[in-house]
C-alpha cells in the first residue's frame, strides 16, 4: 500500500468511508497516521564581544502564548528540525579581530528558517585591529573611544532585531564607552545618559523560573526571566561598575589603573561587558533554543543531548548546545 505526502500534510488513510488512525496487517502495526501538532519555541543567540564598548546581545525570537510576537510552527510527523545555537563572540582585547556572537536557528524541510542574529561587537579603542564604531548585529555593540582625538563621539552599532549600541566618547576628563544592546529594544548606555549600562534583555514565559534557576538558563529577576542582556560599556568618573543588563550581559569595572570585566553569562546571549583583559580571551554568553509541546506529541526523538524539562501537560526541550528533534 502507497502512502504519499502532499505539500501540507500527510495523505488520510481510508477504510471505506471511515479514517482510520492506523493501518493493521493481521496483529502488526503497519502504519500509524500522524497528525502534526504546534510546537513553541525561544531562540536566544550568541551575546557579541566587547573591546571597550560593551558587546551587544543576541537577539530574542520567541511565540506566542509565551511572550512573543509571531505563531509556533506546526510540526509535520516524522520530519527533522535542525536546531543550532549560537556561542558567544570571543577574542582578546588589542590583538584580536572582530566576533559578533553566532546566530541560532531551528530549520527544517518544508520550514521557513527560524533564526535570531548574534549580537554586534563593541567598539575598540585607538590604534586597535577593531573598529572604534560598535558593531552591528542582532542588538548593538557599544561605541569605544580615541583618546588621541579628544571630543570624537563614535556610535554603537545598530540592531536588527533589538537595541542599538551607546556612544563612545572621550573629552580629556570624562571617558564614556557605550553600552551593547539589549534584546528588548532597549539601547545601552552612552554619553546621551552620562552610563555605560547594557541595554536590558527580553522576558520569556516559555519556561518557569524553578526551571530557569536550577538548570542555569537565562537569568532570574524579581520573578522574571531574562535573555538578551547587553554588555556594559567600560567607563571612568561615573563610579567603578557599569552594570549589564538583564539577561546575561556582563558588568565592566573601572576603566583607569585596575580595570576588568565580566563574561556574558552562558546560555543566556548576553553582551560581553567592555574593557576586557590585553592577554586573556573573553566571550560573549552563549544562547540557547528552547521548544515546547503538548507531551502527548512529544516523539522523544532527539540529538545533541538537551535538558528533557515538564511543565503540566507540556514538554520543553532545552537546547544549550546544536542538535536536532524528530516530530
Amino acid at each position: 500500500m502507497a502512502i504519499y505526502k502532499n505539500t501540507t500534510e500527510l495523505s488520510k488513510v481510508y477504510k471505506g468511508a471511515a479514517e482510520l488512525s492506523a493501518v493493521y496487517f493481521g496483529a502488526d502495526l503497519i502504519f500509524p497516521v500522524i497528525t502534526d501538532y504546534p510546537i513553541d519555541y525561544m531562540l536566544a543567540a550568541g551575546g557579541g564581544w566587547s573591546g571597550v564598548g560593551g558587546g551587544g546581545a543576541g537577539s530574542v525570537v520567541q511565540t506566542t502564548p509565551y511572550g512573543g510576537s509571531s505563531s509556533a510552527f506546526v510540526a509535520e510527523g516524522s520530519i527533522v528540525y535542525t536546531i543550532v545555537v549560537g556561542a558567544g563572540g570571543s577574542g582578546i582585547r588589542d590583538t584580536s579581530g572582530a566576533s559578533n556572537g553566532g546566530n541560532s536557528s531551528i530549520s527544517a524541510i518544508g520550514l521557513s528558517t527560524i533564526i535570531s542574529s548574534g549580537g554586534g561587537q563593541g567598539g575598540a579603542n585607538e590604534n586597535k585591529p577593531v573598529l572604534q564604531t560598535g558593531y552591528s548585529g542582532g542588538c548593538g555593540g557599544g561605541g569605544g573611544i580615541n583618546s588621541g582625538g579628544i571630543g570624537a563621539s563614535f556610535s554603537g552599532g545598530s540592531g536588527s532585531n533589538g537595541g542599538a549600541g551607546g556612544t563612545g566618547r572621550y573629552d580629556g576628563t570624562l571617558i564614556i564607552c557605550g553600552g551593547g544592546g539589549g534584546a528588548s529594544g532597549a539601547n545601552g548606555g552612552g554619553t546621551a545618559t552620562n552610563t555605560c549600562c547594557g541595554g536590558t534583555g527580553k522576558i520569556t514565559t516559555i519556561i518557569n523560573t524553578t526551571i530557569a534557576t536550577d538548570d542555569n538558563i537565562g537569568e532570574v529577576n524579581l520573578g522574571s526571566i531574562y535573555f538578551g542582556g547587553g554588555g556594559a560599556g567600560g567607563s571612568r568618573n561615573y563610579g567603578d561598575v557599569s552594570r549589564g543588563g538583564l539577561g546575561g550581559g556582563g558588568d565592566a569595572f573601572q576603566f583607569d589603573g585596575l580595570s576588568s570585566q565580566e563574561n556574558g553569562a552562558v546560555n543566556t546571549g548576553g553582551g560581553c561587558g567592555g574593557i576586557g583583559s590585553t592577554s586573556t580571551t573573553t566571550f560573549g554568553g552563549s544562547g540557547c533554543v528552547i521548544i515546547r509541546m503538548a507531551t502527548s506529541n512529544y516523539s522523544g526523538n532527539k540529538t545533541g543531548n538537551p535538558l528533557v524539562r515538564t511543565i503540566g501537560s507540556d514538554t520543553i526541550l532545552i537546547y544549550t548546545g546544536s542538535g536536532t528533534y524528530t516530530a
